[in-house]
């Protein structure tokens, strides 16, 4: 079906079958004007209802098809979700390098307090034998 629009003249070819029911509207994409076209009975096809006719072209409306991650779950997904994997996978490394820190940290002191021990242990010694020492020369 042909349709002239009322405001700027431009022809429009429309296909009646996806029109539901008997009335259209439609916005010149020309003029920006809105036309009300009305289907003649004998053009009029029974159509499903999931068939609506939008501006020059009919679509089928299927919210699943169409909208398929709304701006909802897009900004949960990038204000939570992407957040929330950062700080886990953060922790997990964080945590392992506490782990290799720990054992670094135990294993260094443990070396040292026997170094320090064994130096201790050393200068008694030498005290202890200064001591044997002088008293021996004394007696």
């Amino acid at each position: 079906m042909n349709v002239n629009c009322e405001t700027c003249g431009k022809l429009f070819r429309i296909d009646t079958e996806n029109i539901k029911g008997e009335k259209a509207k439609f916005t010149c994409s020309n003029c920006g004007s809105d036309t009300i076209i009305t289907i003649p009975e004998s053009q009029v096809p029974e159509i499903d209802s999931d068939i609506a006719f939008n501006g020059q072209t009919a679509q089928k409306t299927s919210s699943a098809h169409h909208k398929w991650l709304g701006l909802r779950p897009k900004m949960v997904f990038l204000f939570v979700v992407i957040p929330i994997i950062l700080v886990v996978v953060s922790a997990i490394i964080h945590l392992k390098h506490m782990d290799t820190l720990s054992s670094v940290l135990t294993k260094e002191s443990s070396t040292i307090l026997e170094k320090i021990g064994q130096e201790i242990i050393a200068d008694k010694a030498r005290s202890v034998a200064d001591q044997c020492g002088s008293y021996l020369r004394k007696n």
